[in-house]
């Protein structure tokens, strides 16, 4: 199972995580959002088509490419410009859609969203679809013919690994059995404050979750796999004691 977000989009974009949450601890309470909550809402059969996709759908390229920015990259001394809207995995990882593809004549300049490019280009792959990349990242979407944004699926993932974390993420399994750790300089949160901060996380998650469903909906024709959810209301985790 792909691992869909990192310790930097949370970082930076949610919440501060300190320097002492390890990969290995961020990844397993994310495997378990992904298991529990994405495949909840996507259903059985969407959820393996999605993550098939990202890991089976794509082709490798063999041209050379050159990072210009976080958005733009140039693929020198050959024609790419059929790929306009399609998906593009980079590093093995980092998933965009093709926004534009300008040949010049000598090189194809192509400009992406959905996630910034990163510094190194190791391996470039590309696919034609881009439906998954879409929900993965977010998109412009529409309804009733206006424009609204999708912001996509990281978001839920992000609130629902915090509400996780903030249970028990300082809990450590060892030879002697659970331990909790806490530094010389700093004292257990108080439960009323945890419990505050567990509400207002899983009221995100759940305005997150209605999104997810309200996209999916208004693009039945595209996802035909997704079986439909019925949308909760956030006071359902307003809740005053674990």
């Amino acid at each position: 199972m792909k691992i869909l977000i990192s310790i930097d989009d949370v970082r930076n974009n949610y919440r501060q995580l300190g320097k002492q949450v390890n990969e290995e601890n961020f990844n397993g309470h994310v495997r378990e959002v992904q298991e529990n909550n994405l495949n909840q809402i996507l259903g059985q059969t969407l959820t393996f088509d999605f993550y098939n996709f990202l890991e089976n759908g794509f082709t490798l390229s063999s041209e050379t490419f050159v990072r210009d920015s976080t958005k733009q990259l140039t693929a020198t001394n050959v024609d790419l410009s059929t790929w306009v809207a399609f998906s593009l995995k980079i590093n093995d990882n980092i998933y965009v859609v093709v926004d534009s593809a300008v040949f010049d004549g000598t090189d194809t300049i192509i400009k992406v969203s959905g996630y910034d490019l990163p510094t190194i280009l190791t391996t470039i792959e590309y696919s034609s679809e881009n439906k998954y990349t879409k929900l993965l990242n977010g998109c412009i979407s529409s309804e009733n013919s206006k424009p609204i944004y999708f912001k996509g699926i990281r978001p839920l993932l992000i609130w629902h690994f915090l509400a996780s974390y903030l249970i028990d993420g300082s809990l450590k399994q060892s030879d002697v059995g659970n331990i909790n750790i806490i530094g010389s300089n700093f004292s257990n949160a108080s439960n009323r404050q945890l419990n505050e901060a567990r509400s207002n996380y899983l009221e995100n998650a759940i305005r997150e979750r209605n999104h997810i469903i309200d996209y999916l909906e208004l693009n039945s024709s595209i996802y035909e796999l997704f079986k439909g959810q019925a949308k909760q209301n956030t006071q359902d985790f307003n809740f005053f004691a674990f």
